[in-house]
């Protein structure tokens, strides 16, 4: 019998967790949760979603939002496609400093 989707994802993480003693947790919970929804999104499907106020990536897969903790709410969370056509501006900043982490240096 195969197992839903929400198994396979909570199984997933888990091992990844497992996996690395916890590390990998601190590193998506700090600064990296787009590239974990990242990983989800291409493993699992579903949709990139983003929190604006908490600056926060996670991943809705059959209607459940995961990060790297696992299941979360899924309050005030919007797609991270419909977030990059309400605000281009902002959406700019946020790919810039939180997805590909450049440093902007400006010379005395």
């Amino acid at each position: 019998m195969n197992k839903p989707v929400m198994s396979k994802v909570k199984d997933f993480i888990d091992d990844f967790k497992s996996s690395n003693a916890g590390a990998l947790e601190c590193v998506f919970t700090s600064g990296y949760c787009y590239w974990f929804a990242f990983i989800l999104n291409n493993l699992f499907g579903g949709d990139i979603m983003y929190h604006g106020i908490s600056n926060h990536f996670a991943t809705r897969i059959s209607g459940r939002l995961y990060d790297i903790t696992g299941e979360i709410s899924s309050g005030g969370f919007m797609k991270w496609k419909d977030y990059k056509e309400l605000d281009p501006l902002e959406t700019s900043r946020i790919c810039r400093d939180c997805i590909r982490k450049e440093r902007v240096y400006r010379e005395a």
